[in-house]
């Protein structure tokens, strides 16, 4: 909330002393009782003003000094989920402060060799009307990958073209309701890609309050490159916050692994999984074993508990991950070919293509997706 500066204690006592300056300018004329009560009743003025002033300072003292507080420290609150298991939850408060926007496409093209197509772009408020936008535009084309970026600052809240993500345009349907389509043009190491998608209805929730949602959509869409149009599946993420100080940023060193996949079966069906382990979890981050279905159908089952193997190489090759009630499904995942995609110290951090199997209700069936590895020590 913000509060007029005019009600800072200084600026109330000064307004409160016009006043009593205005009561002590009496005629000469009047006698000494009016004197006297003039006086009290401008000194009654100023104690009352000053007391006023002196509650409104201390108020706003702590509406400036308080946040919230780390939900580590808090008392768990108890409940159970709709299959009876007893899980814990943290209070939370509601908190606005500079925003935070970001949009990712994925492109994965439906042939062999399969190419990909990562558009991330991430802006964050840096006053008003002030965006500091990065962009990152990472391409595999069957055989190599190749990573542009860029930073800029901008004044919308809306992807700003850059020298790497050059066209950026959304079209939402008439309704406002949920559909919309993207397209563009991005430029890779002197590679123009145009993008489109098709219909994104943001359909799976990932997270959702106000310092942090997140929504994913599942779809189809193409890839356009030296004049050649290839069909693609396509994953499409956006994030808004209305408070940076719940986001955890990548920048952050943070021990941990994480493995975060998105997943398309022959037969129809798409997987997100997004496992974390945490090994000293901070207010805003901690670990999560996160599983998404979404079947031929368009009906969708999260779950919160995936269980996962990988072997040890780096960066792992093999993935295997069991998503169990009410999914009931299992993927053995392969890696393909994989982009270093983090030089810090003390970091594994890739992005991997590949293929396995998705098998669900006794049924095996071939696919392909994207991976994200992460290790930090």
């Amino acid at each position: 909330m913000i509060f007029d500066t005019r009600f800072q204690s200084g600026a109330c006592y000064n307004d409160v002393m016009m006043v009593e300056n205005q009561n002590l300018e009496t005629p000469a004329k009047h006698n000494w009782a009016n004197w006297i009560i003039a006086i009290l009743l401008g000194s009654a003025v100023v104690l009352i003003g000053v007391a006023l002033c002196v509650a409104i300072s201390r108020r706003l003292s702590d509406l400036s000094a308080s946040s919230d507080p780390s939900p580590l420290t808090l008392p768990l609150l108890s409940g159970q989920t709709n299959n009876q298991t007893t899980v814990n939850y943290y209070p939370y408060t509601r908190r606005v402060d500079d925003h935070y926007l970001s949009d990712t496409l994925v492109f994965i093209t439906e042939e062999s060799p399969h190419q990909i197509l990562l558009i991330n772009s991430n802006r964050q408020q840096m006053g008003k009307s002030v965006f500091a936008q990065s962009s990152n535009v990472n391409f595999f084309d069957g055989q190599v990958w190749r990573r542009a970026d860029d930073d800029t600052l901008t004044s919308q809240a809306e992807v700003a073209s850059d020298s790497v993500i050059t066209a950026w345009q959304i079209g939402i349907e008439q309704s406002r309701v949920t559909g919309e389509i993207i397209s563009g043009q991005a430029i890779v190491d002197g590679w123009s890609i145009n993008f489109a998608t098709d219909r994104l209805e943001n359909e799976m929730t990932v997270r959702s309050w106000p310092g942090y949602t997140k929504f994913l959509s599942s779809s189809h869409g193409t890839i356009t490159i030296s004049g050649r149009t290839m069909a693609a599946k396509v994953a499409y993420t956006q994030i808004y916050s209305m408070n940076t100080d719940e986001i955890q940023f990548a920048n952050t060193h943070l021990p941990l692994e994480s493995m975060y996949a998105m997943f398309w079966d022959e037969a129809g069906n798409f997987y997100h999984i997004d496992v974390t382990d945490v090994d000293t979890p901070t207010p805003v981050y901690d670990s999560h074993r996160l599983g998404i279905w979404k079947n031929p159908a368009g009906q969708i089952t999260r779950i919160d508990q995936v269980d996962l193997d990988l072997d040890q190489k780096v960066p792992p090759t093999h993935y295997h991950a069991v998503l169990p009630l009410p999914i009931v499904s299992q993927l053995e995942l392969n890696t393909i070919n994989s982009l270093p995609k983090s030089n810090r110290a003390n970091t594994h951090w890739y992005l991997q293509l590949v293929e396995g199997t998705a098998t669900h209700d006794g049924h095996q069936h071939e696919g392909f997706g994207y991976l994200e590895y992460i290790k930090e020590w």
